[in-house]
């Protein structure tokens, strides 16, 4: 499994405040990538998790997109 990092702004778990694992849409545990990690599972800081639970029912890649547009991040 990946470590703790936010999808959003790279912070790891130690230094993100209230940060937690948000299961998307696409979430699959049985469904694994090459580093054992399940589909449309993501971590984020205390600063977007309300954000991530609010878009937890699109798939992953397009709640983080839709993320990082929201907060102007490339």
């Amino acid at each position: 499994m990946r470590p703790a990092i936010c999808s959003i702004c790279e912070k790891p778990s130690a230094y993100s405040d209230g940060g937690d694992w948000v299961k998307f849409k696409d979430y699959d545990e049985h469904v694994v990538t090459l580093l054992s990690h399940p589909v449309g599972l993501e971590y984020f800081s205390g600063a977007y998790i309300e954000e991530a639970l609010a878009l937890a029912h699109m798939n992953s890649c397009d709640a983080i997109r839709k993320i990082k547009e929201n907060n102007c991040i490339d």
